[in-house]
């Protein structure tokens, strides 16, 4: 499984927009792997899970064929995981050109349809597409996807709306959970995403971090978090010990560049993602 971050930072960026902290002063002085734009991650060059205002730097900078993409899973409809107004790039009627195109399909919420279908409606005055399929996903639903299989989980995030973190599934190959804007969940989520991957275990772990060594809260983790998630993943015989257990999802409020980062999550065999990362 090919796994490449595009973005790595919580809503605001990192630096932040509008910020003069002594993290976001530091961060920009110290450039590289610090700089980080909104999250969103590419799975085996042709599954999206999510579209931050950010993608299209993203798309410049590592060089992504995104025309290749051929879904889209939302976790929510936070304007820092769903930008529908770059989302209506993507009609070949109006903006782009795709030789022998397959509508991208799109995954996601009530909440998150509704934000594509207004999005588009505002833009060209119909909330449909022939480049787009919207499709509604539930908790438990899986879905497959070439050679992927994607497995949404409710995640502990905004209460006005079902969030969702996902587990996907290589035929043959990996696993991943992609577990970013959540607080911890119930031990009952842990135990439905073992019984999701029916005796196989998760290859990668993704979670969200965006306290970094601060108290985690009720929609987002820190450090702190991440090593109970990991623990409790094991516990329930979601991995062993072996999975690659990945940190994003960093915001500047959490004051932590990335050097830092590395040192105070690899004490717990975490590492800390950054934008174009590809784990190994």
């Amino acid at each position: 499984m090919r796994i490449q971050y595009l973005g790595t930072a919580a809503a605001e960026g990192f630096p932040a927009l509008f910020c003069r902290c002594d993290a976001c002063r530091n961060a920009l002085a110290a450039a590289g792997k610090n700089i980080r734009t909104r999250s969103s991650v590419l799975i085996n060059n042709h599954l999206l899970i999510d579209l931050s205002p950010d993608i299209l730097m993203q798309k410049l900078n590592l060089r992504l064929d995104l025309a290749a993409a051929d879904a889209l899973f939302i976790t929510h409809s936070h304007s820092d995981h769903l930008d529908g107004a770059e989302l209506t790039r993507r009609s070949t009627i109006h903006y782009c050109h795709i030789p022998d195109e397959k509508p991208l399909r799109v995954y996601g919420n009530d909440t998150a349809i509704r934000l594509i279908e207004n999005a588009f409606f505002t833009e060209f005055k119909t909330e449909t597409d022939p480049s787009l399929e919207l499709h509604r996903i539930c908790p438990g639903q899986a879905v497959r996807c070439g050679e992927l299989t994607v497995t949404a989980v409710p995640a502990v995030h905004d209460p006005g709306e079902e969030c969702l973190i996902y587990v996907i599934e290589e035929e043959g190959g990996q696993s991943l959970l992609y577990a970013n804007d959540t607080a911890l969940p119930p031990e009952e989520t842990f135990a439905a995403i073992a019984g999701y991957l029916a005796g196989k275990q998760l290859d990668y772990v993704s979670m969200d971090c965006t306290h970094g060594p601060k108290p985690g809260s009720a929609s987002h983790m820190g450090i702190a978090e991440n090593r109970i998630f990991r623990d409790r993943l094991i516990a329930c015989g979601a991995c062993g010990s072996s999975a690659r257990f990945i940190a994003t999802h960093f915001g500047h409020n959490g004051g932590a560049l990335h050097g830092e980062l590395e040192t105070l999550l690899g004490k717990h065999g975490i590492y800390p993602a950054w934008d174009g990362f590809i784990p190994e």
